[in-house]
């Protein structure tokens, strides 16, 4: 019946609409009996000032009407939906006397959306069909490139909430995109990127690429069908043993005759190259035989140039975009034309360009190239995406946000989300008492950086190997590193000198002879106040170290889990959360809590009785320490709760993430600036929402 009341209010409305100003109670009164919060009429209404005579005209026909009505759906005192949060987003004070919010949402505003900033990952590209402009698709939204005007921007289209896809289409007409996921399409106007109707009536290119399982890709021609499958069993009925084989084959679309096979030689990965090392001695361990078995490269997706005349296989272990790379081959005959990518810069997705002389290529950090196939050069490169992010932190001055993304360090302006320089760095730490970050590299190296100016002040070759941790004592003084290489080393920052070595720790995870390791540090923390350095490693082992001296105070080894995701497992998985929390001297591994000073057991944690349903608690508070700003889960999932710290009541919800069944962007993250005065939300997709901090 919200229909009946919306015919109602438009009626009085019309009566009241060229009234002069008068009477503005009488109005509220109107509203508040007819409870049309929802109706989008009312920011309208109270923008006026109306007369006596028009309002008691449009008082009587609410007399005379609204009690024939049943009441409406949604009354004042439920809680509000979305299109009242909207509406009164910037009408709060005036939505809390008319009764529109309820708690959690009656406050004052504790935090205000000023920006949300990034592309997100690439997840498709698709050329369009008159070949003068290409698009790069994330879950935010298009950029949509000039062939001819390479030098300018893209031009952005976002959409309205984030989607995730897998494919993505472009009308025949060129002024739509079709993205599907495994439970959805969706269709948007390449214009301004409004949603439409999946039926819209536009018509929509034969789709003969291969993305599914066993893959097939038709030429468009319709002279020949690309074949792939993986093989497990020899000829002999029993499995290889040196792991599974894909089967690429190309066949006659008439006769079904096979033409030919790939003869390019697949690489095989075991799972000590797909894995991380466990520790020093231990790169991999296994109960389960089956385990060890390599992994081949196996077709993911194939597509024909649009002249028949090469076939683009992008390939994949395990569908995992981390180790991908892309193969162009001469359709006629199967030869290898050309390589695109792999491991250290793994591909994403592909594009023939209309005329078959270019192929569109995306990479997983977000860069995309175009190649020239007879010259088998790129012409085009940019680097407008990201990947996601593993690590934020603002400088000290806050006046940069440095991000860690994977195998790369990005540094942003705070004032405007401005890109200020990108470095290629697998972790890093930032000084507490200038402006400096750390950069740790894969090849043992460090990098002192001068963020402002982008000076490098000095390189050291710390290690041998890739650095995993490098951490900032509290006054600056001192970093300290962790590497592959197995050892744990103290640096001077002034000089650049190494100090010395930490003690190294070794431990017996599963408990079998011969299978003792040390362990790999993989985060470091000093302990402000305390000549402490902590660790947290191999087999969810935690350190603790004497700063000056190096010694092993003492050592928390974790035991085994009986579940694992979920699920009783046979392989042995140890806990690999760990968390500190300075305020009360405690850490905690998985859902164990332990005395920072003594590394003593306290016991499981438990989350207090009072805290707001479907929320957790951070240590992330606003300046006074008031509030305590949270994550929300379950009922809550994708929004920030802003919860009292004296009473643990819920203040507000803050909405970063729509959660529902086609989206699949998370809130991940939360990070407050020096002055507390910003706190910035990351996303699951490598975006971000920044916030004034209100009160």
């Amino acid at each position: 019946m919200e229909i009946c009341y919306q015919i109602v209010i438009r009626l009085c409305h019309f009566v009241m609409v060229r009234a002069r100003p008068s009477n503005r109670e009488g109005v509220r009164f109107l509203l508040h009996t007819s409870s049309l919060g929802e109706t989008g009429m009312l920011a309208q209404l109270t923008s006026r000032r109306f007369t006596l005579y028009p309002w008691l005209a449009a008082l009587l026909i609410s007399a005379l009407v609204l009690p024939l009505l049943p009441p409406p759906s949604a009354r004042a005192s439920e809680t509000p939906t979305a299109a009242t949060r909207a509406l009164c987003k910037n009408n709060r004070a005036w939505c809390l006397a008319e009764g529109l919010l309820t708690p959690p949402y009656h406050t004052p505003a504790t935090l205000t959306e000023t920006a949300r900033w990034g592309k997100g990952g690439i997840l498709a590209v698709a050329y369009m069909p008159d070949g003068n402009s290409f698009i790069v698709g994330s879950a935010t939204g298009l950029g949509v490139y000039s062939v001819q005007q390479t030098s300018q921007p893209p031009r952005w289209v976002p959409f309205e909430e984030p989607f995730t896809y897998a494919n993505l289409e472009v009308s025949l007409d060129g002024q739509y995109v079709r993205l599907s996921n495994w439970e959805a399409k969706r269709v948007y106007a390449i214009a301004d990127g409004q949603r439409v109707s999946t039926n819209v009536q536009t018509n929509w290119p034969t789709l003969r690429e291969g993305i599914s399982y066993p893959l097939e890709a038709s030429a468009p021609d319709q002279s020949k069908k690309f074949i792939s499958y993986m093989e497990y069993m020899g000829e002999n009925g029993h499995y290889l043993l040196d792991g599974e084989k894909a089967i690429r084959e190309v066949y006659d679309i008439e006769t079904q005759e096979l033409l030919y096979t790939f003869q390019d030689p697949l690489r095989a990965m075991g799972p000590e190259e797909y894995s991380e090392p466990e520790g020093c001695e231990i790169s991999f361990f296994s109960y389960c035989g089956n385990a060890y078995t390599p992994t081949s490269y196996a077709p993911y997706k194939a597509n024909f140039s649009p002249n028949s005349q090469t076939l683009a296989v992008l390939y994949r272990v395990y569908a995992s975009t981390r180790y991908s790379n892309l193969r162009v081959y001469d359709a006629t005959n199967g030869n290898l034309l050309t390589m695109i990518g792999g491991l250290a810069q793994p591909v994403m997705d592909f594009a023939y360009s209309p005329d078959s002389q270019s192929l569109l290529v995306a990479f997983t950090n977000g860069a995309i190239q175009v190649w020239d196939l007879e010259k088998n050069i790129f012409t085009y490169s940019a680097w407008h995406f990201s990947s996601y992010a593993l690590e934020v932190q603002y400088s000290q001055s806050g006046k940069f946000i440095v991000i860690q993304r994977p195998g790369l360090v990005e540094i942003r302006r705070q004032r405007d989300n401005a890109l200020w320089a990108r470095h290629e760095a697998n972790g890093f730490a930032l000084s507490p008492i200038a402006d400096i970050a750390v950069l740790a590299h894969t090849d043992g190296q460090l990098t002192y950086l001068n963020i402002e100016t982008g000076e490098i002040i000095r390189q050291v070759q710390a290690h041998k190997r890739r650095i995993f941790a490098v951490a900032f004592s509290p006054d600056g003084q001192l970093v300290a590193t962790s590497s592959e290489d197995c050892t744990i080393r103290l640096w001077d920052v002034e000089t650049g000198n190494f100090l010395h070595l930490f003690e190294q720790t070794i431990v017996n995870a599963y408990g079998e002879p011969g299978l003792e390791s040390r362990i790999f540090i993989r985060s470091l923390a000093f302990i402000p106040g305390h000549n402490q350095l902590i660790g947290f490693g191999s087999w969810g082992t935690m350190v603790s170290w004497n700063v000056n001296s190096g010694a092993t105070q003492y050592v928390v080894a974790s035991e085994p889990l009986e579940y694992y995701n979920g699920m009783m497992t046979l392989n042995p998985h140890f806990p690999d959360n760990f968390a500190l929390d300075i305020r009360q001297n405690r850490f905690y591994i998985g859902n164990l809590m332990y005395d920072l000073t003594s590394g003593e057991k306290l016991g499981e944690f438990e989350p207090p009785n009072d805290l707001p349903s479907s929320c957790w608690l951070t240590d992330i508070t606003n300046p006074s320490g008031s509030l305590i700003y949270g994550f929300g889960y379950a009922e809550h999932e994708g929004q920030i709760c802003v919860i009292s710290a004296s009473t643990l009541s819920l203040v507000e919800l803050i909405e970063v993430a729509p959660t529902h069944s086609s989206n699949y962007v998370s809130l991940v993250g939360l990070t407050l600036a020096p002055d507390g005065k910003q706190l910035l939300a990351t996303l699951s997709n490598g975006t971000f929402v920044s916030y004034d901090v209100n009160r």
